[in-house]
């Protein structure tokens, strides 16, 4: 269900309703045409809002974008040993950016089609008009890395909806999660920083699969990004997923 869609208030750009009237009043005086002409007109003022919203939304993003500060993991997965950014620190560190420019963010729940599974809902809508609803389909977290039941069914979906906000969060805003490393990394090529990162967030998909047949799903998508061959994969990545098949490969 993962997807993105678009849609514009019919109100996006209030200063050209003026001379528009004036011109609606003139075209519904002529005989015969007046209301064809209206309706051609009014299509025509849509389109133009439409366009200009669209516009100003992807010029405040790429704006905004460029403001965003990379967020530490201060988060600890104890079964997995592994570190996350905290949903409380992402929303701390960017929610005066995207705001001052002119952006808000609406989160809610759909039933998802993945079993055991919450979709998770995003509208990102912007003062000019235009916004974007983003989806994603979280696993419901009440299963240990061995397979046992840890958590009840509340706890379990709002773990999930927690993540799935967080995962939308990074993808709108294309923020940049690293860890505090005492500045090892500050020698590092660009080529070298976006590898570790993507193979970072590699590490994160693989450590929140609950099902084995979502980790069939997502070890299919790794093994694309990387060629189509395991022996591409970055050693913690295919750690990871180890791990993950480990964890949810069906009992005897």
């Amino acid at each position: 269900m993962n997807a993105v869609v678009t849609t514009i208030p019919q109100q996006a750009a209030g200063q050209q309703l003026a001379p528009l009237q004036q011109a609606l009043e003139q075209a519904l005086m002529l005989p015969d045409q007046g209301v064809e002409r209206l309706e051609r007109m009014w299509e025509m003022h849509k389109e133009m809002q439409d366009r200009d919203a669209k516009r100003i939304y992807a010029d405040a993003m790429k704006a905004c974008q460029k403001e965003m500060p990379a967020i530490k993991k201060r988060g600890k997965n104890k079964q997995t040993n592994s570190k996350y950014a905290l949903l409380e620190d992402i929303n701390r560190l960017i929610t005066p950016i995207y705001t001052r420019h002119g952006f808000s963010l609406s989160f809610g729940t759909v039933r998802s089609e993945l079993e055991d599974h919450v979709g998770i809902v995003c509208d990102v809508m912007h003062e000019a008009g235009y916004s974007k609803t983003y989806t994603y389909d979280a696993p419901i977290d009440n299963v240990g890395i061995k397979g046992e039941k840890n958590k009840t069914s509340t706890h379990g979906r709002g773990s999930a909806i927690s993540y799935g906000r967080r995962y939308l969060i990074l993808m709108i805003f294309n923020l940049t999660i690293g860890d505090d490393d005492d500045g090892n990394a500050a020698g590092e090529s660009e080529q070298q920083r976006i590898a570790r990162e993507v193979a970072q967030e590699w590490v994160g998909i693989a450590d929140g699969v609950s099902t084995y047949e979502e980790y069939m799903a997502r070890k299919a998508e790794v093994l694309n990004a990387y060629g189509g061959k395991a022996g591409n994969l970055p050693p913690e990545v295919r750690e990871a997923f180890n791990r993950a098949a480990e964890a949810t490969r069906p009992k005897d």
